[in-house]
């Protein structure tokens, strides 16, 4: 029999994972006025002399339904809900092949590492990606704070990549599509459905976390989006476990 404490506490989870339920398609208004918050970002990222975004679009490759990122010719990390386990001929398409119309790699791949309460996977695959055509990623040292801008490349649908941009708000606990409770970046910038695994940068493009879900939040009676990812801490660690340089 559970103790009241008990009771209380998976109330509280219950109520914790109806408030951060992730969300896949906004409405129509919203989608606009994120678009346009996105925007006027990306000018203000430009009038500070931030990265360029196509220097970073070749390091961001597309996985079925998801995104995924190199941080070494046959190294790629993405979000644990993605993939967890080996798998033979998994598909990985880069930007670059996208825009040529080729079908894509097909490569075996390998789970290096894999941690479903920091939601991030990294994959060995077979035979590396040649570096003609994926960049690795630099990764950063220091994490983002309270409005520092971030920009996500992903490829939502797996459609052609996509560049958003959001402001960090701070760090907050999470509910991923797993529904697992994550520590998180919290930041207001529009991602969907297919974003999960996307690299976030900051402004000298470095990654600094891994996108892993967003919801739709009511902040002031207005809605907006809040877009979550593992911590920059997380995703070194996780590298390390998986013996790859950085």
């Amino acid at each position: 029999m559970l103790s009241l404490s008990g009771i209380i506490m998976r109330l509280l989870l219950c109520a914790l994972f109806i408030l951060f339920l992730p969300f896949d398609h906004p409405n129509p208004n919203l989608h606009q006025e994120m678009q346009v918050y996105s925007i006027n970002l990306s000018k203000e990222w430009y009038s500070r002399g931030c990265v360029d975004p196509e220097e970073m679009k070749d390091s961001v490759v597309i996985l079925p339904n998801a995104t995924a990122f190199a941080v070494a010719p046959d190294v790629l990390v993405t979000n644990h809900h993605v993939k967890n386990k080996s798998a033979k001929n998994f598909a990985v398409t880069s930007f670059y092949e996208y825009e040529n119309g080729l079908s894509g790699f097909e490569r075996e791949s390998t789970i290096l590492y894999t941690k479903y309460n920091f939601d991030i996977s990294v994959i060995k695959l077979q035979k590396g990606i040649p570096l003609l055509w994926v960049k690795p990623v630099k990764i950063a040292t220091s994490p983002l704070y309270a409005d520092d801008l971030v920009m996500y490349i992903g490829h939502p649908a797996g459609g052609r990549y996509i560049t958003t941009f959001g402001r960090v708000k701070w760090y907050t606990w999470s509910i991923n599509t797993d529904g697992i409770l994550l520590w998180s970046i919290d930041s207001k910038g529009y991602t969907r459905g297919g974003n999960s695994g996307s690299p976030m940068f900051n402004c000298r493009g470095e990654v600094v976390g891994v996108h892993h879900s967003s919801n739709i939040k009511s902040i002031n009676t207005k809605e907006q989006v809040a877009s979550y990812g593992t911590t920059l801490k997380q995703l070194r660690a996780s590298l390390q476990r998986a013996g790859v340089s950085f």
